[in-house]
């Protein structure tokens, strides 16, 4: 799980604890600082962790009455690169980290979570909505489970879930989680791995290994079908499931069915499509144990009522059912 920390200007940073945070996220580090006239952002795709402390410290020496926010990544989906490397310029104002999974904006190769939801939620919000505080409580009910810090180019700090943060107890320091202390796991997003059983390059760093690691395979919130981030990605990691609604990548989808394999598992469309098995188009009447209402032709799952093709809502309308309506 990545993890941040927000230094405040006299406060001193440990230095075990930043080398920590590189070892236990070893897919991207950064820090941003201020000037007073504008944003720094240092940071590495392939962070060398003695190299990163010197430059922070050299940072921090210079401008010691500015805020530090640094940012360790471990990747559970999209490309290891600057691009996805943490903090962000949102705007020549403002800059921000983040910690957690935004599964409603989930990875692409391309792109992450973080990247996904600063291009189509924060960039657009008002330049200084971060000044705004029913704009940020909005942004934490949004992101639950997650923590965004950022930091603007006065010096002021805003942390959107600070509640959830950890703050050591001898430095005073902030830290989105515990991952900044010595571990002998890397976190996938949950999934916790063994350090032992990853193989080191010669450098004695851990080789990218977010892509043999399960990545998130499912939202969690549905997605329009229109949805034009997606539909027009140029890499086309996603299919659309004709049933659930549902943007999945391919390799969870079934192009013989036009559904996710979660779909196609639960209605038993396992195998190749032919006339043996398939006998409903995916808008059809009724396959198995899908209950496809007969007035509304919608399919409503386990609360159709049990002994007409009815869906609740529509059994409602009648007060005495047609007889032929009944299932035998």
């Amino acid at each position: 799980m990545c993890t941040f920390f927000v230094k405040k200007p006299k406060q001193r940073l440990n230095k075990e604890h930043f080398l920590n945070i590189i070892e236990n996220n070893p897919q991207g580090f950064g820090f941003v600082y201020t000037t007073g006239t504008k944003l720094v952002i240092v940071k590495s795709s392939n962070p060398s962790p003695e190299s990163m402390w010197k430059k922070f410290c050299d940072a921090e020496a210079k401008y010691p009455q500015s805020h530090f926010i640094g940012h360790g990544r471990i990747a559970t989906g999209s490309a290891i690169n600057n691009n996805n490397t943490h903090p962000f310029l949102i705007n020549q104002s403002l800059s921000m980290v983040h910690n957690g999974i935004l599964r409603q904006f989930p990875s692409t190769i391309q792109k992450s979570d973080t990247v996904q939801y600063i291009e189509q939620v924060i960039k657009k919000l008002p330049k200084d909505f971060y000044k705004n505080s029913g704009i940020m409580d909005m942004i934490s009910r949004d992101i639950t489970g997650s923590k965004f810090a950022f930091l603007s180019v006065d010096n002021k700090v805003y942390v959107v879930n600070e509640h959830s943060c950890v703050i050591d107890g001898e430095t005073g320091v902030l830290f989105s989680n515990t991952n900044f202390r010595k571990t002998e796991w890397l976190d996938y997003g949950g999934l916790k791995v063994d350090k032992k059983s990853i193989s080191k390059n010669k450098l004695g760093k851990y080789k990218d290994t977010f892509s043999s690691y399960p990545v998130q395979n499912k939202l969690d919130f549905h997605v329009d079908s229109d949805c034009c981030e997606i539909k027009n990605n140029p890499t086309n990691d996603w299919e659309y499931c004709q049933d659930c609604h549902d943007w999945v990548r391919k390799h969870e989808y079934s192009y013989d069915w036009g559904l996710c394999k979660q779909c196609e598992g639960e209605y038993g469309l396992t195998g190749v499509k032919n006339e043996d098995n398939y006998s409903k188009t995916i808008t059809g009447k009724h396959y198995g144990d899908i209950n496809y209402c007969d007035d509304c032709n919608v399919n409503v799952a386990s609360h159709t009522h049990e002994d007409w093709r009815l869906c609740d809502l529509c059994i409602k309308s009648y007060e005495d059912p047609k007889p032929n309506l009944k299932v035998l």
